[in-house]
């Protein structure tokens, strides 16, 4: 059982046909460069606190809201996720450059950025839960099929962001070695990669709101 339930959540989040939770992941690595790894998982563990408690909760029915409005609300969290990105953006613009090694240097690891990603996860979780009670069936040992769900949707959350981060250092190497304007130090492609990858799952996920709109 262990396995069954291992293997549905790893290939539940990596299915194509609800792409939501990876652009969701996608926005959330793309303010992150991968020697900044560990500020991305602290980040990431936020957001399996949330979606792990509203998972859980819901399976066991003990909370119950319309999937209706949870299938709006998660694109709303990818939006919400671009323009934080994008935000942090324009203030480093009007910072200017920063020192490398700074503080300005790396994205600011705020309370408000965590707290978000807390917030979002417990509204993926409630998403992830409909899959799940659905895949139960009439099973009546809930512990290790929510357990094993669970594991799976974390291996697959770090497959996704391990494969933007390389994507994202790839993309920015490339940037620096062979681009014209390529400056040695700057940080130049990393913010461009941050705005395209944030402007592209905003739209994305914008248009998916729209047409999830329950009202």
């Amino acid at each position: 059982m262990f396995a069954v339930y291992l293997e549905l959540g790893f290939e539940h989040l990596l299915d194509l046909r609800g792409y939501d939770h990876i652009l969701f992941l996608a926005g959330l690595c793309a303010a992150y460069s991968l020697p900044r790894w560990r500020e991305l998982l602290v980040l990431v563990t936020a957001f399996t606190i949330g979606h792990s408690v509203s998972l859980a909760l819901a399976t066991l029915r003990l909370v119950s809201v319309n999937s209706s409005l949870v299938e709006f609300l998660i694109p709303v969290t990818i939006v919400a996720t671009a323009l934080t990105n994008l935000a942090g953006l324009r203030r480093e613009g009007r910072a200017g450059p920063p020192r490398e090694g700074s503080a300005g240097h790396r994205v600011a690891a705020r309370p408000l950025r965590y707290a978000l990603a807390l917030g979002f996860g417990l509204i993926h979780g409630l998403g992830f839960s409909n899959f799940l009670r659905i895949a139960l069936g009439d099973e009546r040992n809930l512990f290790v099929p929510l357990l094993s769900f669970n594991i799976g949707l974390e291996l697959a959350q770090i497959v996704v962001a391990g494969a933007v981060l390389a994507l994202g250092a790839a993309v920015t190497w490339g940037v620096r070695a062979f681009g014209p304007a390529a400056r040695q130090g700057s940080r130049l492609p990393e913010k461009a990669w941050n705005a395209a990858i944030s402007l592209a799952v905003g739209a994305v996920a914008a248009t998916m709101a729209v047409q999830r709109w329950p009202w």
